[in-house]
């Protein structure tokens, strides 16, 4: 799923709802209780590098977002299935995780 500047921009100015949220930064427990809602509803995404003001704070490291984005999604059982991408928001790159839903099946 290709997510364009066009996305994210609607999204903030839509700001967070049932199957968006944004975070400044990938902060371990609210992050993984946020992936862990969105794969137990209708799936979501999580943009990283918006702060609550709405403005574009953007990441430094991709991979080390990749990496902390992994390590919360060991805890996770089943592990939901994602998408990341990294797209420039404003002149500044976010990360944005898309969080599968868990199939009717597995809730």
């Amino acid at each position: 799923m290709a997510v364009t500047t066009v996305d994210i921009k609607k999204w903030v100015d839509e700001w967070e709802g049932p199957t968006i949220e944004f975070k400044q930064s990938v902060s371990g427990d609210r992050v993984g209780k946020t992936i862990a809602a969105f794969a137990n509803s209708a799936g979501g995404h999580i943009i990283f590098g918006v702060s609550p003001s709405k403005q574009t704070t953007g990441i430094q490291n991709r991979d080390a977002i990749s990496r902390e984005i992994r390590n919360l999604l060991q805890l996770c059982r089943p592990c939901p299935a994602i998408e990341e991408t990294f797209p420039v928001h404003e002149g500044k790159t976010v990360a944005v995780l898309y969080v599968s839903a868990f199939p009717f099946s597995q809730n």
